[in-house]
Formats: C-alpha cells, sequence, structure tokens
C-alpha cells in the first residue's frame, strides 16, 4: 500500500512538474507573472500543497539557475549584443514565483499563506534592482533599431578620450613609451581619476569585472613616433573581450556594434569614431 501511495505521490508531482515547465516556458516572455501563474496551475492541478512545491521545485530551479548563467553573457537580439548582467537579479524572483504561485494554487490556507510570504520574499529581493533589469529590457527595445542613435552613445566616446589621456601622460611618464598591452589599464590607471571611465556604460552595467574597452596589442610599449599612421591607427575601441587590460585586436569589436549598431574606437591621433 505505502509503494503505491508513493507511486501516486510520484506521479501527481511529475503531473506538476511538467504543467509548472511547459507553461513557465510559454509564458516566460511575460516576466515574473507568467512563471507566476505556471505554478498556480501547477498547483491547482495538484489540490496538495506538497505535491506543489515538490513539482514545482525543479521548474524553479531550472530558471533561477538558468537566468544567472545567461547574465554572464552578451545576449544577441535583433542583430546586436546586449549585456544581460541583470538577469541576474531576476533569476530569484522567478523561481519565487514560481513556488510562491503553486503553492498559493493548492488552494490550502496554510500552503497559500507560506506561499505568499515566499512571492513577496523574491519581491522584497527584486525591488532594488528594478531599474538595472528596465535597461536590459530597453536595450533589447534599441536593439531592435537599424538606425544609429548620437544621443544614446554620449559617455563612451567621452570615456575612450580620458583612458587616450591617461595613455599619454603615462608615456610622458615612460619616454615617450606607450603602456604595455597585456597591461594597459592597470598601467595607466593612476592617471584615471574615475574608475567609470574604464568601463564601457553599455558592457559593464556597473560591474567591477566587466569592462569592454581592448588596447590594439600592435601598439604595446610603441613609441608615439613610431606609430606610422596615427590617424587611422585604432587605439582603444570597444571589444567581445569584457576583461580589465583586455588587447584583442580591432577584429574583435561587437558585431553589429553595442551603441545602437556601431561601436567607438579612438584612433593614435586622439579622434574618436563611430564604427
Amino acid at each position: 500500500m505505502s509503494d503505491d501511495n508513493g507511486q501516486r505521490r510520484g506521479s501527481a508531482a511529475g503531473g506538476v512538474f511538467g504543467w509548472v515547465l511547459v507553461l513557465s516556458v510559454l509564458l516566460g516572455w511575460i516576466p515574473i507573472l507568467g512563471p507566476f501563474f505556471a505554478g498556480i496551475v501547477g498547483g491547482w492541478k495538484s489540490r496538495r500543497p506538497d505535491m506543489a512545491f515538490a513539482g514545482a521545485l525543479i521548474p524553479a530551479i531550472l530558471w533561477t539557475v538558468g537566468l544567472m548563467i545567461l547574465s554572464k553573457y552578451e545576449v544577441k537580439v535583433g542583430g546586436q549584443y546586449v549585456v544581460a548582467g541583470p538577469l541576474f537579479y531576476l533569476g530569484p524572483i522567478t523561481g519565487a514565483a514560481i513556488l510562491g504561485g503553486a503553492l498559493i494554487g493548492s488552494a490550502k490556507r496554510g500552503a497559500a499563506i507560506l506561499g505568499t510570504l515566499v512571492f513577496a520574499a523574491g519581491a522584497a529581493y527584486f525591488a532594488p534592482k528594478v531599474h538595472d533589469v528596465c535597461k536590459v529590457v530597453k536595450d533589447v527595445r534599441e536593439a531592435t533599431q537599424s538606425t544609429y542613435v548620437p544621443e544614446k552613445n554620449m559617455k563612451c566616446p567621452d570615456n575612450l578620450k580620458q583612458l587616450y589621456n591617461a595613455v599619454l601622460t603615462y608615456a610622458d611618464s615612460w619616454n615617450d613609451a606607450l603602456p604595455p598591452a597585456d597591461n594597459w589599464m592597470t598601467a595607466i590607471k593612476d592617471y584615471v581619476t574615475k574608475d567609470e571611465w574604464l568601463h564601457c556604460p553599455e558592457a559593464s552595467t556597473g560591474q567591477a569585472d566587466r569592462f569592454g574597452y581592448s588596447f590594439n596589442p600592435v601598439l604595446g610599449g610603441k613609441k608615439r613616433k613610431e606609430i606610422p599612421d596615427p590617424k587611422t591607427m585604432p587605439m582603444i575601441y570597444d571589444s567581445t573581450d569584457l576583461t580589465m587590460n583586455a588587447h584583442a585586436g580591432p577584429e574583435n569589436i561587437p558585431k553589429p556594434g553595442r551603441h545602437t549598431g556601431k561601436n567607438n574606437v579612438i584612433f593614435a591621433d586622439g579622434t574618436v569614431a563611430q564604427k
């Protein structure tokens, strides 16, 4: 008899799992509310809080971990790359929405109260992060634009000018030699008065370990007078390599550009251009 009961419980939990997983995927385009509704349906199908929780637990974990992993990458949307970092904050609230919804949907008063508390805890965690996540949504919308919008690309060119000035100041202290390419940010950091200048605003979103600028490796350690044509030689530019001291070649700039379809490049003569 106990085996039969165990099989029935396993079957019930499996049914909840299927409903929650399928519906959360189908409704995933509606952040938070879609997974919450999926959880409610799963809980309603089970009518038992323990089965509702057991069946919704794995989908909740998959969504939470999946969004956190996705946040570490740039996502190509509409032909452009969008930094997905703030999606990290969407993971816990999505998991809480699924579990809370499942408990509420089970139609048991105690479970509904617990489900409400679970969802409220997720919402409390997420509330301070709403602005960052909304920025990702805004970036996705802008990524579908085919026309370059200069007004949305004001900060990055200024960052490059500040970095260029810091490179020249470094060269003045090192017998006209530019910093080594594999250590360029570290080398000029004493001449960079604001840390934010080291971070492309479309790549870092406030994350200290994401930078988004590369130094041209062919210029590492070279003296300024040795640069053959400063007007056409890229020095610092937007890059797919987001690490500190990135020195990927110009061929590694984002394609399409991360600034409404274009990238920023500062040449060895100090001229900034959009490519």
